[in-house]
């Protein structure tokens, strides 16, 4: 594959960008590949072997929507990113949960070999990381509002996760190799995802408890963002927009009851739902779950209670709360 940056649109316009999403067979990648797909030449990147259960519809979804899919037999090597030709290469691969080398292997090794491709092929290097990069600063109190740091990662940070610790990690390696990248790279921090497609655990969860009219109930606050939202931010980055930075995507701060007991309603019609208390449960359990565990992720989380906000994005419109919602409740509908 030759670099889209090679080839102009039809009218004989600009250039193509040809946007690789490195691991992106899933819930973000689904979002960021439907939204690229009208102004990109996208390329999805993944392992055969990942392909199974609800990822096996994503790849028909994306492939009647024009959209590339190319599966390594193994893990993703240099040779094997270099001939996809990217002009940005967009890192989407994540754990929450399993051992430490397998964490870092998701979000520093990839990262490490993506980066050494990127680099000599001039291309741009967006890295989507997760809010619990930022981990629990000392001396900052819970509950504090947080925008984007001055010094990347500054303060003493303390890491209760596998998750977090390596997401950290894999940010300190993109901005210490920013010169073999000619500062071509940026790092989006997306807060808890809601949408289509979301088939991940704790709306596997969500879905049900809200089958029985119940939901989780607890007053500590989350950082929600639209699935939609990361992938409209994500075009800017891909044209340098937020090159150098690192970017908080979390607009909504709703407490677990606020939130849950709204998606229940939306489930059962309208229809009253009932608070099931675990905030006591996830008191006792959160502290003493392995940092391998997506439970320690979680609670890392809930237990800062920070509140993430932007100072990048002022002028973005985001998508309200009760509408991201509704994007996951019709898809759960239809499936």
């Amino acid at each position: 594959l030759q670099p889209a940056s090679m080839a102009t649109g039809e009218e004989g316009g600009g250039e193509i960008l040809r946007v690789v999403l490195v691991g992106g067979l899933g819930f973000l990648g689904y979002h960021l590949a439907s939204e690229a797909v009208g102004c990109c030449d996208v390329l999805v990147a993944g392992r055969r072997g990942s392909v199974r259960g609800v990822r096996r519809r994503i790849l028909k979804e994306m492939e009647s929507m024009g959209i590339k899919v190319r599966l390594a037999e193994g893990p993703l090597t240099r040779d094997f990113l270099e001939d996809l030709g990217g002009d940005v290469y967009v890192h989407v691969a994540g754990k929450i949960s399993g051992s430490y080398r397998t964490q870092w292997e998701a979000h520093v090794g990839l990262l490490s070999r993506i980066i050494d491709v990127a680099s000599r092929l001039g291309s741009r290097v967006v890295y989507i990381s997760s809010i619990l990069a930022y981990g629990r600063v000392r001396g900052l109190a819970r509950g504090s509002r947080v925008a984007e740091e001055d010094e990347h990662l500054s303060g003493e940070r303390v890491y209760r996760s596998y998750h977090s610790r390596t997401k950290a990690e894999g940010e300190r390696l993109l901005k210490g190799r920013s010169s073999d990248l000619g500062g071509k790279w940026c790092i989006l921090r997306p807060g808890l995802l809601v949408g289509a497609w979301g088939y991940h655990l704790e709306w596997r969860l969500a879905k049900a408890l809200a089958s029985l009219s119940l939901y989780p109930s607890a007053s500590y606050r989350l950082n929600v963002v639209s699935a939609r939202d990361v992938a409209k931010a994500a075009l800017r980055a891909y044209e340098g927009g937020f090159d150098g930075a690192w970017v908080h995507l979390a607009p909504h701060h709703p407490t677990l009851k606020e939130m849950y007991e709204m998606l229940c309603s939306m489930v059962r019609g309208g229809k009253r739902c009932f608070g099931v208390p675990v905030g006591p449960i996830l008191s006792l359990t959160g502290p003493l779950a392995p940092p391998s565990t997506s439970l320690a992720a979680v609670w890392e989380g809930l237990e800062a209670g920070y509140m993430f906000e932007t100072r990048i994005l002022k002028d973005f419109e985001w998508t309200p709360l009760e509408e991201a919602l509704n994007d996951f409740v019709g898809w759960l509908k239809s499936t």
